[in-house]
């Protein structure tokens, strides 16, 4: 098997169980009834894919708060996080939201992205 061009999120799914999650895509700004900008999400997407903790002998190299809780998630979505809009999209699993912080963008290579994520303590 050439695992160059072979989807690798699938078959990674085929070894590990595949979960399921809401994603809510970012489309911009709304002003509310005081005046400020509110952000905006898409209605949710049920998606499946790998949804993993984070080591935490690895949160000194990422740069993570040690007082957060992060997980890492790769989907076959085109999510976005800070670096790439003004507000990051949205995930919800384990009835927690989780905010996208960083991006491994394979979609244009291999149709799928890799995602590190944030608890987002707001509410929705």
């Amino acid at each position: 098997m050439n695992l160059l061009n072979e989807n690798l999120l699938q078959i990674a799914l085929g070894i590990i169980p595949p979960e399921k999650f809401l994603y809510y895509r970012f489309t911009g700004t709304a002003e509310n009834e005081i005046g400020l900008n509110v952000p905006q999400f898409a209605a949710p997407v049920e998606l499946e894919g790998s949804i993993q903790g984070v080591e935490l002998n690895i949160y000194p190299e990422l740069g993570l708060d040690f007082q957060k809780n992060y997980r890492l998630v790769y989907a076959s979505a085109n999510m976005k996080g800070i670096e790439e809009q003004d507000v990051p999209d949205q995930l919800e699993f384990y009835g927690l939201i989780w905010s996208v912080v960083k991006t491994v963008p394979w979609i244009n290579y291999n149709g799928w992205n890799g995602v590190l994520v944030v608890e987002d303590k707001r509410e929705r």
